[in-house]
């Protein structure tokens, strides 16, 4: 089954429940912000959630690295992080794929879809309907060639043919 999560309903405990731990495809279309700076070494990059306000769940809407590295994955999730440089590292002088991608990937993710950059939301959302409209895009699905079509799409589109809205894209598989 599908579940969607909007506004006041996306927040920050539906990543610790179990449907979310068993999905085989989850996608993220939020912010991707730095959280605090210890000691100017380590600034965790996380996605924003809405804040939560149940008392017995301390939620700050703030979901870093560290703790998605803690979760566990059971079934191979395709990951999407439609949000601004989630490449970036928490670390001071680390490489990129540190933070974000490595801790999804550590939780059990099969493949990651990240962006290098502040991207554009409206390209941004046609760029990942595409991904998920192409008749490719199945279970056994070759996610690459999904991608591939999709930036040629928006290469070929007028309006969306400078790099600047197709080529923010990374993709990590296992």
């Amino acid at each position: 089954s599908k579940l969607l999560y909007f506004q006041d309903d996306a927040r920050e405990e539906i990543i610790y429940r179990d449907y979310f731990n068993d999905s085989d495809v989850m996608a993220f279309a939020t912010h991707s912000v730095r959280g605090l700076d210890i000691d100017n070494i380590y600034n965790d990059r996380g996605l924003v959630f809405t804040p939560g306000y149940n008392s017995d769940f301390s939620s700050d809407g703030f979901v870093g690295s560290l703790d998605i590295s803690e979760l566990n994955f059971t079934n191979d999730p395709f990951v999407m992080l439609s949000a601004c440089n989630t490449i970036d590292s928490p670390y001071y002088d680390s490489l990129p794929f540190y933070g974000l991608p490595k801790s999804f990937m550590k939780a059990g993710a099969n493949s990651l879809l990240t962006s290098l950059w502040n991207i554009d939301s409206v390209s941004a959302k046609k760029f990942n309907e595409s991904i998920f409209n192409k008749s490719i895009f199945t279970r056994t699905f070759y996610l690459s060639e999904s991608i591939q079509s999709s930036m040629i799409d928006m290469i070929n589109s007028e309006e969306y043919s400078h790099p600047y809205y197709w080529a923010p894209y990374t993709y990590f598989g296992k």
